[in-house]
C-alpha cells in the first residue's frame, strides 16, 4: 500500500496519520466482534484498491454536537494524531460514532491496544489471526462497559454482546465465557422470578464483572447442595464442578443489593486482586507472627486461605487453626495452593473434606 499524502480536511486525520492507524491495527476492524479485513484489490483496474475502512476518532476532534465524545482537550494536535484515532470498518466506525455512552474513550482506548496487540502477534508469529487469551506473555484487562439488563426474552444476547464488547472472548476465551453468560443469566432470571427484582446492571472492570440488582437479599452459594434447585443452581453447579480453578464466583448483599462479582482467575496474584477476602498462610502466619483481623473478614462469606509457597505433605496441618478460627466466625473456607502433585490434592482434600481447593499458579500471567 503506497503512503498517501498528508492533506486533511476539516477535522479528519491526514492521510498519513490514517495510514499509521490501519497499520497498526493490521488493517482489520478493531471491533472485538468483527475483525474484518479492510483493504483489499478493486476489480477497477490492475492499480486499483478498496477500502473499507474509516479512522474514527477516539476523542472527537470537533467541539460541536452531534459530534461524540467530546472532552476539553489541552493540546489540539493530539485530537489528530494516530493516539487518538481507532481503526474500523464502515459499519462499526458509524455504530461508536452514534452511542457514546457504550462506546466511551475507555472502551475505545481498549479495543485500539487490543487490536494492535492482535495485529503484533499474527504478525510476529506469521498467523493470519491470533487469540489473545493464548497469549501467556501478558495479561490483558477486560474492556470497561456497564449497561443495564433485565429478564427479558433476549436477556442472554443482551449480555452476550456485553461480553463481546468488553473483550471476555478475546481475553478469557470462549469456553470460559460461555459457562459466565450462562450464570450471569440465570442470576437475572432468578433475582426477577424469586426476588422480585426491577433491575440489574452488569459493569465489567478490567479484571472483574460485577452484577447487581435491587431484588430480596440472596446469597448464590446458599444454592450449593439445594435439593429443589433449577437453572442457577445448575448453572452454579457448573462453574464449581468445571471450572472451580479459574472461574472466581462471589456473592454479596449491599445496602444497594445484591452484588455478584465473577472473574476468570489463573494465578494467587489476580484472586487477591478480584477479593479482598484473602489471608497469606506465610512463614510469619505459620509461626504464628501474623495473625487476620476478625473486623477484616466482616463483609466475607467466604474467605480465601492461601498458601503462597510451596508444600508438601507435612505443611497441610499447618492450615488446621486457621481453618477452625474462620470456621468460628461463620465464614466459608476455600484453600489456594500453588500446583502441585495429584496426591497432595487427594491427602488435602481428605484432611479438609468441607472445604474447595483451588490450584493456582504464583507468576503473573
Amino acid at each position: 500500500m503506497t503512503m498517501p499524502n498528508d492533506s486533511r480536511k476539516g477535522n479528519d486525520f491526514t492521510e498519513k496519520t490514517r495510514a499509521i492507524i490501519g497499520h497498526r491495527a493490521g488493517f482489520r476492524c478493531s471491533h472485538p466482534a468483527c475483525r474484518a479485513p479492510t483493504a483489499g484489490p478493486s476489480a477497477e483496474s490492475e492499480a486499483a484498491r478498496s477500502d473499507t475502512a474509516t479512522a474514527s476518532h477516539i476523542i472527537s476532534a470537533s467541539p460541536n454536537p452531534p459530534a461524540r465524545r467530546r472532552r476539553p482537550v489541552g493540546d489540539k494536535t493530539e485530537l489528530h494524531g494516530p493516539d487518538n484515532g481507532i481503526w474500523m470498518c464502515g459499519t462499526d466506525g458509524r455504530l461508536i460514532d452514534t452511542d457514546e455512552s457504550t462506546y466511551t474513550v475507555e472502551t475505545l482506548r481498549h479495543w485500539k491496544r487490543l487490536a494492535e496487540r492482535r495485529a503484533h502477534l499474527a504478525q510476529i508469529l506469521k498467523r493470519d489471526s491470533v487469540v489473545l487469551a493464548d497469549d501467556d506473555t501478558i495479561s490483558h484487562p477486560l474492556a470497561p462497559l456497564y449497561l443495564p439488563v433485565g429478564p427479558t426474552r433476549d436477556l442472554v444476547d443482551r449480555i452476550d454482546t456485553v461480553l463481546i464488547e468488553a473483550c471476555s472472548y478475546e481475553v478469557w476465551g470462549a469456553a470460559p465465557t460461555h459457562v459466565i453468560r450462562e450464570l450471569l443469566a440465570e442470576i437475572v432470571r432468578n433475582a426477577a422470578s424469586y426476588g422480585g427484582a426491577t433491575e440489574a446492571l452488569l459493569t465489567v472492570e478490567p479484571t472483574r464483572i460485577h452484577l447487581t440488582d435491587n431484588g430480596a437479599a440472596f446469597d448464590l452459594l446458599s444454592l450449593v447442595g439445594h435439593q429443589n434447585g433449577r437453572g442457577g443452581q445448575a448453572a452454579l453447579s457448573t462453574v464449581l464442578r468445571d471450572w472451580s480453578g479459574s472461574i472466581f464466583v462471589e456473592s454479596e448483599v449491599t445496602s444497594e443489593g445484591n452484588r455478584y462479582t465473577v472473574a476468570l482467575i489463573r494465578t494467587i496474584k489476580q484472586l487477591q486482586a478480584v477479593t479482598p477476602c484473602t489471608f497469606t498462610l506465610n512463614y510469619e502466619a505459620v509461626m504464628g507472627h501474623a495473625e487476620p483481623v476478625p473486623s477484616d473478614y466482616d463483609q466475607c462469606s467466604v474467605v480465601h486461605l492461601i498458601w503462597d509457597i510451596g508444600i508438601t505433605y507435612s505443611d497441610v496441618d499447618e492450615a488446621h487453626a486457621w481453618v477452625a478460627w474462620l470456621r468460628e466466625l461463620g465464614k466459608a473456607v476455600v484453600l489456594v495452593a500453588p500446583p502441585m502433585s495429584d496426591g497432595l490434592q487427594e491427602f488435602i482434600r481428605a484432611k479438609f473434606p468441607e472445604e474447595r481447593l483451588l490450584i493456582l499458579r504464583r507468576d503473573v500471567a
